[in-house]
């Protein structure tokens, strides 16, 4: 059985991370089991005044108050609450604990950091490795009546079982197992092992059946990537899903073909990215920003920590365009000219589920070139970079205790540590992410495959670079399923800016009693 979240555990040198998925309105929300035991008296009775706080509990809680404390981006906010929801001695449950105190206050809100009991199964996923069926989903009312949902296809991912049962983009799945989907249902037949399933192509009655398992298999986030001739001009285009570190080598040939091809402009597609790796974003940035800076270590982003930790953290608070350090504070970079293609300008094409990573590149790049923001909503507003600390890794070597205590090595916390900035400290997407200067829809059922010129948000990015000739986006025929539900299930990145870079964790050392 597939998990409708996930928390993704990532090691470099001293740092780990994990990542995870949501399937809610606003926010994710993660697996968990509840080891509680259940209160006893010396009767055998249940008794609910005097709860029994298991030694797991008791150690879970004290690794989520010292983090909290220590590195959260709003430690000093609701430090009170830290002191008093997360005391070991009367908290019987830390991840909900930690729930209800994360900071919030008006449109600055934490909706990220998280608290796991169970990270290890979610490994393969920092690189985009899962049990899935292999492919991305809206969810649809298919009547006015809101009783049943349908799951229209934004895209498949390559030899996948979707793939090879031969859905498409814009087919509409209608059915599990000879039943409706619903509201109620939705999520447990999304991630359910293996099933049969009606679908259409485009209409609410299913005409075509696929029976399907899910395998473990790397979804690879590189869509489509094309090269347009826009009245002489040459126009890249890269649909991107998910800044993995498998793709980097990949991205990096792509971007070769681009510039020996002459391409100027440059069409980004992250429409379904919600985010990633640093690592990967700034590889990313350094091909595409423009070369006379991505040469000569100008400042790309810089991050703002909590009070304490601007000062310690000093001069780990900026980030270079091509510059990357090992773990000794050795820089180096990540490209070299020949894959950096001379972009004057990027078209991004966007959604509510462009998320993190994938804003945050431009972010740093708006700066150094024009950029259009291309959609009909906007992005989701995640300004912030975490850490996902495994237990093992906090206690062993970014303190001192030298031990993990007992019980909790399969603990994490995906802590927000900083927010970002572009070079001169703006965070144009705080709070409520990019409002889109060109409106355009996404439309799965337009009847167009991702990298189609006619395909509706690619043909309005290439309207806006100057082609002429494309269909008339004003005339597009409605689906005949209904309207988007308020329920989606989001890209399994969603939400991600994990920072990798080793951390000098003798400043820990120093600081955590």
């Amino acid at each position: 059985m597939r998990m409708n979240t996930k928390l993704y555990f990532l090691m470099s040198v001293l740092c780990c991370g994990l990542a995870f998925t949501g399937c809610s309105d606003d926010e994710p929300s993660y697996k968990r089991t509840d080891p509680t035991p259940t209160p006893t008296d010396p009767s055998g009775k249940t008794d609910p005044t005097t709860p029994t706080i298991s030694t797991e509990i008791k150690n879970a809680t004290g690794f989520v108050n010292q983090v909290a404390g220590e590195v959260y981006l709003w430690s000093d906010e609701i430090a009170s609450k830290i002191t008093s929801e997360l005391n070991p001695e009367t908290c019987t449950d830390p991840i909900t604990a930690w729930d209800n105190i994360r900071y919030s206050n008006g449109d600055i809100k934490d909706k990220w950091s998280m608290v796991t009991d169970d990270y290890a199964s979610f490994y393969n996923s920092t690189q985009n490795i899962e049990v899935t069926y292999g492919w991305d989903v809206n969810i649809y009312y298919v009547d006015s009546s809101h009783e049943t949902v349908c799951f229209v296809v934004n895209l498949v991912y390559e030899n996948s079982p979707a793939a090879n049962a031969g859905i498409k983009r814009g087919d509409v799945i209608l059915t599990y197992n000879g039943k409706n989907i619903t509201p109620a249902n939705f999520q447990s037949v999304y991630y359910s092992a293996s099933g049969t399933f009606g679908y259409s192509h485009g209409t609410v009655e299913p005409t075509e059946s696929a029976d399907l398992t899910a395998i473990e298999m790397y979804e690879n986030p590189i869509i489509a990537h094309k090269i347009f001739d826009v009245n002489g001009k040459k126009v890249g285009y890269i649909h991107y899903t998910g800044f993995d570190e498998t793709s980097i080598e990949p991205l990096k040939a792509i971007s070769s073909e681009l510039k020996m091809a002459g391409v100027t402009e440059l069409i980004l597609d992250l429409r379904y990215n919600g985010g990633g790796l640093v690592k990967t974003e700034e590889t990313m940035a350094a091909m595409y920003g423009p070369w006379a800076d991505t040469n000569t270590m100008t400042l790309y982003q810089q991050d703002v920590y909590n009070a304490r930790y601007n000062q310690v953290w000093a001069d780990d608070r900026f980030h270079y365009l091509n510059v990357k350090e090992d773990s000794n504070g050795n820089r180096s970079t990540y490209i070299d000219q020949s894959y950096n293609i001379g972009l004057q300008k990027i078209y991004a094409i966007v959604s509510g589920n462009t998320a993190s990573a994938s804003e945050s590149i431009l972010v740093g790049l708006m700066p150094y070139m024009p950029i259009e923001i291309i959609g009909s909503e906007n992005t989701h507003g995640k300004y912030c970079t975490g850490w996902v600390l495994s237990a093992p890794l906090w206690y062993t070597e970014m303190t001192n205790q030298g031990k993990t205590p007992d019980g909790i090595s399969n603990w994490g916390f995906y802590v927000m540590i900083s927010r970002y900035a572009d070079k001169d400290g703006n965070c144009p997407i705080m709070p409520n992410g990019f409002t889109p200067t060109i409106h355009a829809e996404d439309k799965p059922g337009d009847g167009y495959q991702l990298g189609d010129e006619n395909e509706t948000m690619l043909a309005a990015a290439l309207q806006a670079a100057g082609k002429t000739g494309t269909r008339a986006l004003s005339l597009e025929s409605a689906p005949e399923y209904g309207e988007k539900s308020r329920h989606q299930i989001h890209p399994k990145n969603f939400g991600l800016r994990i920072d990798n870079r080793p951390i000098r964790h003798q400043l820990l050392e120093s600081s955590v009693e």
